[in-house]
């Protein structure tokens, strides 16, 4: 086609193999797996956390207890499980220390966010922001050289701001990632720059 909608991640998958491109999000072909504690489900897990944690405090982060936040965390983790359907109490010993080590570790992610927070001129501001033609921050269009136009867009995990106006991205990663400057002229780990370009040129007043 001639008008084109892809996020970072779909270019980055695009880049990495032309043909697992084709098969993932033109045929749509997926793994079947089985319902178990994956790397995914950890991962929702502490997005949702996260998430709700910094639209909660917004304003009052940076002068949260470790009392108040581990009890916080513990609940939201609970509250993903009812919103997914799932009875923790039906899915024996195994998941519920999976589940009990996975809180810990969302409570010291949370716990850091606020000892950073508390010293630093950044603020929440956005948390899961769209890009996109009808959202809030509108996706950047590119034209290609044989005319084909390309829009980026995707979700940008959390957006920080100060009041003189600087403005940084957040993209949490359970696993490991490391970020390599040299890989964007391969098309890679441009995730977080195309997000940047794309705030910088187009949410100028959020």
């Amino acid at each position: 086609g001639d008008n084109l909608r892809l996020s970072p991640s779909k270019i980055e998958d695009y880049n990495k193999c032309h043909f697992a491109f084709f098969c993932k999000h033109g045929l749509k072909v997926r793994k079947v797996d089985k319902v178990d504690f994956t790397a995914a489900t950890r991962g929702n897990i502490i997005h949702f956390c996260l998430e709700h944690f910094i639209n909660n405090h917004k304003e009052d982060i940076g002068n949260l207890s470790t009392v108040d936040i581990k009890q916080e965390v513990f609940d939201l983790c609970d509250e993903y499980l009812k919103i997914m359907g799932v009875n923790k109490d039906d899915l024996g010993d195994k998941f519920d220390y999976m589940l009990s080590l996975l809180k810990d570790t969302a409570v010291i992610i949370c716990i850091s966010l606020n000892n950073e927070f508390a010293q630093s001129m950044f603020k929440p501001k956005f948390c899961e922001l769209k890009i996109g033609k009808n959202e809030l921050v509108k996706s950047v269009e590119v034209k290609s050289e044989n005319g084909v136009s390309v829009s980026l867009e995707g979700t940008v995990d959390r957006v920080d701001t100060t009041d003189d106006g600087k403005v940084r991205v957040v993209d949490y990663k359970t696993g490991v990632k490391e970020f390599k400057l040299s890989a964007v002229l391969d098309g890679m780990n441009m995730q977080m720059l195309l997000y940047l370009y794309s705030l910088v040129e187009n949410a100028k007043d959020i």
